[in-house]
């Protein structure tokens, strides 16, 4: 049986993977559309997904720190 910190573990590194992969994209439109504004390029779908896992994994590492 999976303790709590293997899930949490297992749900934070899922997590960090989707965010490099959003943050890769959005890096990627960049520099292959160098005149885009960074206000353009946060608009994107990635930069939002991104956003959603930085949220995400802040209330993931706030409830390991509570269950501590």
């Amino acid at each position: 049986m999976m303790n709590d910190t293997t899930l949490v573990t297992l749900i934070f590194g899922l997590i960090m993977g989707l965010a490099g992969s959003a943050l890769y994209e959005v890096i990627k439109h960049l520099v292959q559309h160098p005149d885009t504004p960074i206000k353009d390029a946060l608009a994107l779908p990635q930069a939002k997904v991104l956003k959603g896992c930085i949220i995400i994994s802040l209330i993931v590492v706030m409830y390991t720190l509570v269950q501590l």
